[in-house]
């Protein structure tokens, strides 16, 4: 467990430290194929879509 505290905004590296060298890279195999219009998705409905 990291030293630093982990909070709700804590970088994912951090709150997921056994990640840390895979993260970027599986967060860009996941986006690599969507429109821009795709990425830039907002929705009032989702939380994560702000």
């Amino acid at each position: 467990m990291p030293s630093e505290n982990v909070s709700d905004n804590s970088p994912a590296v951090l709150v997921f430290p056994q990640f840390e060298s895979e993260l970027y890279r599986m967060a860009a195999y996941e986006v690599a194929a969507l429109t821009e219009e795709q990425l830039d998705f907002e929705s009032d409905k989702w939380g994560w879509a702000e």
